[in-house]
């Protein structure tokens, strides 16, 4: 009889279901990452498309210089305990690509090998090829000129080049006569330049000129330097810096324009600006805009009052002046209805063509203790707004607010790092001062509204506060008067003595309405100790910045303008006022520019004004 084989029983190592697990977890997380990258790489190229039929917006421009390589941030600014977001109830919103997120909550996933991240990183890191980092103000853009609101992303120089001074002496070469528009309510007209209105001035590259619609003379002038001035007529106006001739027509829009535009730092033909008051009309509802400086057209728009659902302050207008981070090809702007936009533009300008097609916009606001949805002094105390100018370092921005929340904002993130409480509302732009990397300053003051007495009285600080952690490192303030709608303490941004220099360790303010409400003070601090080294008591009130040039061998003088019309010329080191010209019966809200010898400032009585020093 045959026997019976014995059946064998298979006998699987445990090592067999390890290594079938970790397979199926690879190909998985293979699968993952193909579906990422594709999303990835088609939501970069959904980014292209056709603009007026020219050049595919992907296409790598004709970049007139090339960006500095970005560095990585470093070092990180964080929070201590005095600056805690948390110590103001503070909770930010977002919407990315038009769908609205809270504290980027909903947007955290697990990463594929441990840990965390948001798409706010992947859309910064990836979509945009790189961070966002800025770096000295210095090297914000090769032209020459002057671009943006005081200069550069460390909001630091309204004046390009040194001054040659043998006379000191200040000469009237021309001025020109701008108009007005009327307001909202059809009787009461914005009238010349306003605040913070700081002209614009830059010598164009030879490509850049050659396609724009400049007049022929003007286009065949090697060395011509335009002044682009939006003011509050609704018009942008120009003219050759050293004559005021018009280089090409104006470009009238019809909005008042208070505050200040910026150019594209590429040397492109771009102008960003944004209209500062609300109307009932569809074509005048305030909004920021971005122009073509080739043939005038208005390429793209946004936040566009009663259009903007994503705003929680019902007030629109536009007093900042943008940044455009050249590496990245992104425009950051803060709008007075409390949002901070970003975007990127897609930017082309081949074959005397320019263009701009937006995509991977982000929008950022907050809520707090302080927020609410008022619009004038009297509807409630605090309110929402950016009116100030962003600055910016490394990968963070700086930004002060109407309720007095002083932010810093991390741009791969877009989450606060910390809020200094500057106390009231803060509508001067902060001016940075890096040390080194590991020691930075930000210097801004305040205007009197919140926290006046019943006399309309109380005081302005002006601060001092560490840019990595957000402390209040020093305060200085005085106490002044102050008026519905003509405010009192510091609407001006701080001008900072340079390194190397006879004005080195020095900070300037302007401080309006002290010590009655008709006069003001120039002050001159030790930016350590805020101890005063000089004080200019001007007769009449500004709100005007104040701007220091220099000599090439280093000698400071300080330009400061106030509310009746005239031009001093100080001493930068001693502040002994060494010449005064009266230039107009009429205020000087507007903060000046310089180029070299020539200075370029309007006024509320409708005129812009160049002015030689000598």
């Amino acid at each position: 009889m045959a026997k019976k084989k014995k059946r064998r029983r298979l006998i699987i190592h445990p090592r067999f279901y390890r290594m079938l697990a970790l397979g199926a977890i690879v190909l998985l997380a293979l699968v993952l990452l193909i579906v990422l990258l594709v999303t990835i790489i088609s939501g970069g190229c959904n980014g292209g498309g056709q603009s007026n039929g020219e050049a595919d917006a992907t296409d790598t421009p004709a970049a007139t210089f090339t960006p500095n390589p970005t560095k990585e941030p470093a070092p990180t600014p964080y929070a201590v305990d005095s600056s805690q977001p948390t110590n103001y109830g503070y909770v930010n919103h977002f919407e990315i690509d038009g769908t609205e997120y809270s504290n980027f909550d909903p947007l955290m996933r697990t990463s594929l090998f441990g840990g965390e991240f948001t798409l706010g990183k992947v859309w910064r890191q990836i979509l945009t090829d790189t961070k966002i980092t800025f770096d000295e103000g210095s090297q914000y853009t090769q032209l020459k000129g002057v671009i943006t609101f005081r200069g550069n992303n460390f909001r630091s120089d309204p004046a390009y080049g040194t001054v040659s001074i043998t006379e000191e002496a200040l000469t009237e070469v021309y001025s020109k006569n701008i108009g007005y528009v009327y307001r909202n309510d059809g009787q009461k007209t914005w009238t010349g330049s306003g605040w913070t209105g700081q002209p614009l001035i830059v010598q164009w590259p030879a490509e850049t000129r050659k396609a724009m619609n400049l007049y022929d003379w003007a286009k065949n002038t090697e060395d011509l330097v335009e002044v682009i001035y939006p003011t509050m007529d609704g018009k942008v106006h120009f003219f050759e810096l050293k004559t005021g001739e018009p280089t090409r027509d104006d470009l009238d829009i019809g909005m008042p324009f208070k505050g200040t535009g910026s150019l594209d730092p590429r040397g492109y033909p771009i102008l960003y600006l944004g209209s500062g008051d609300q109307y009932d009309d569809e074509g005048r509802k305030a909004r920021a805009m971005i122009y073509s400086l080739v043939d005038f057209t208005r390429m793209y728009e946004f936040g566009t009052q009663d259009h903007e659902p994503f705003a929680k302050r019902v007030f629109t207008a536009w007093d900042s002046a943008p940044l455009i981070d050249a590496q990245t090809d992104t425009l950051i702007y803060a709008g007075e209805n409390g949002i901070l936009y970003t975007m990127k533009l897609n930017t082309t300008f081949q074959n005397g063509v320019v263009s701009v097609n937006p995509t991977h916009i982000v929008k950022m606001r907050y809520d707090s203790n302080r927020s609410s949805t008022g619009i004038t002094e009297g509807t409630d105390k605090y309110w929402l707004g950016y009116e100030g100018s962003i600055a910016a370092w490394n990968g963070c921005l700086y930004m002060s607010s109407n309720d007095g929340l002083f932010q810093c904002v991390d741009l791969s993130t877009m989450q606060i790092k910390w809020i200094a409480d500057t106390i009231d509302d803060t509508n001067g732009t902060p001016v940075l001062d890096v040390i080194s990397d590991d020691e930075a300053y930000i210097y801004v003051g305040t205007s009197l509204h919140f926290t006046k007495d019943a006399n309309s009285y109380g005081v302005a600080p002006f601060f001092k506060i560490n840019a990595l952690t957000g402390e209040i490192v020093r305060q200085y303030g005085l106490h002044v008067y102050t008026e519905t709608g003509v405010s009192g303490g510091i609407q001006s941004t701080a001008a900072l003595g340079k390194s190397g220099t006879d004005m080195d360790g020095l900070v300037l303010i302007t401080i309006a309405r002290y010590p009655d409400h008709k006069k003001g003070v120039l002050v001159a601090l030790n930016k350590d100790t805020f101890e005063v080294k000089w004080q200019f008591d001007m007769e009449n009130y500004s709100w005007s910045s104040p701007l220091i040039v220099y000599t090439d061998e280093g000698k400071g003088y300080v330009l400061q303008a106030d509310s009746i019309g005239n031009l001093f010329l100080l001493d930068g080191a001693t502040g002994t006022v060494l010449r005064t010209l009266a230039l107009d019966d009429s205020n000087f809200e507007a903060s000046p520019a310089v180029y070299e010898n020539m200075l370029v400032v309007g006024c509320r009585g409708q005129k812009v004004f160049g002015v030689r020093i000598s």
